[in-house]
């Protein structure tokens, strides 16, 4: 099992989802994917993982392997692992969450509904009208 963050960082590397963020945090996020490139472009196999990952980027096993290998390395050099925490840390959204609360974010266009839950005990049942 990969950490979550090395995880989130191979989703986003892979699918290149930056909607979330900033324009600060995409530049961010466009440092840290130049940093994995330099990294993994050292071993050919390493390089394939990534490239395989952004070509499959709704692959779970390829982002997976991905992830494990981000985790290999940044075990293996500290370095490299201090700089893309770095990178992540300052990409992210610095909104302050509890294991009591729900924090969440919705921006952009939304259609249909929303929902913002914590506890859901029992279904939850949605009957919103056809789009036209």
């Amino acid at each position: 099992m990969t950490d979550p963050i090395t995880a989130s960082i191979a989703a986003v590397l892979a699918t290149g989802v930056t909607t979330a963020l900033t324009d600060g945090g995409r530049a961010l996020i466009t440092r840290a994917a130049a940093l994995v490139r330099e990294r993994l472009h050292r071993n050919p196999s390493d390089e394939a993982a990534l490239d395989t990952a952004v070509r499959r980027p709704n692959d779970p096993a390829a982002i997976e392997a991905l992830a494990r290998l981000l985790d290999q390395r940044m075990r293996d050099d500290p370095r490299f692992a201090d700089q893309l925490k770095a990178l992540w840390e300052g990409a992210t959204p610095d909104i302050p969450v509890r294991h009591d609360e729900v924090s969440n974010t919705i921006s952009g266009t939304v259609y249909g509904s929303a929902i913002q839950a914590r506890d859901v005990h029992g279904g939850i049942t949605l009957n919103a009208p056809a789009r036209s």
